[in-house]
């Protein structure tokens, strides 16, 4: 059973909300992000963000994704997704649904990996337990014999969890001309700065944005579609 705090935490620094839960008797305090104890936890990442504090964003960012793809003229079926920040596999559960032809994860945590394999069993075609920023040339390889020409990450910018470089580095991975799709807040102090920094951060200094399915406060908007192509001199 979850329990909110009876205090006010509208003040409180990300990293410094909590909730509560009931197990064997004894009340347990957990962070909101930390993910490792929520993880191991059957069920609870659904009853907290979803059934409780009524979050959307996987099913809403999956089926624009599918939507404008179908617009463009391209088949949604057709694509080979990196879900970054893969988390217990909601989002991969989504587009599998969609249809996409290959579904591969990555997150940083062993307990997210282990979470999606209980909880979403035969999701993913691979999930890899690895930290984008130190990327290996063997793991780099492997990563980019998936050929993926979309990703996606939900609910995993712009508050200390994903940083500037590993969403560059799995940027990257993406063919050009690729979809990519992502939520952040507009809201967020750091999205500015965020932003910012991501500029530039492509496979050659002749890379642009392009392609961002952007949700933002609760509305929804679309702004442009593909991952820019890059020169490569």
């Amino acid at each position: 059973m979850i329990r909110f705090p009876s205090d006010n935490l509208t003040t409180a620094g990300q990293n410094g909300a909590y909730f509560t839960v009931m197990e064997e008797g004894s009340e347990h305090r957990i962070r909101f992000h930390d993910y490792a104890s929520i993880y191991k936890r059957p069920g609870l990442y659904e009853q907290l963000f979803y059934d409780r504090l009524k979050c959307t964003s996987p099913g809403k960012l999956s089926d624009l994704l599918r939507q404008v793809v179908r617009e463009s003229g391209s088949d949604p079926t057709h694509m080979r997704v990196l879900d970054v920040g893969a988390g217990n596999g909601m989002v991969g559960e989504q587009m599998v649904g969609h249809g996409a032809a290959r579904m591969v994860g990555v997150d940083i945590i062993p307990e997210a990996a282990m979470a999606a394999d209980r909880d979403r069993p035969g999701t993913y075609d691979a999930y890899y337990v690895t930290d984008l920023t130190a990327l290996d040339p063997a793991q780099k390889s492997e990563l980019a014999d998936w050929n993926f020409d979309a990703m996606i990450t939900v609910a995993a910018l712009g508050f200390g969890d994903i940083p500037v470089q590993a969403f560059s580095a799995a940027y990257n991975l993406i063919a050009d001309s690729g979809w990519i799709a992502f939520n952040i807040s507009a809201c967020c102090a750091c999205w500015s700065a965020w932003n910012g920094r991501t500029r530039g951060r492509c496979a050659s200094k002749a890379c642009r944005w392009n392609g961002i399915i952007f949700c933002s406060c609760g509305s929804v908007s679309v702004t442009s579609f593909r991952r820019a192509a890059c020169s490569r001199t």
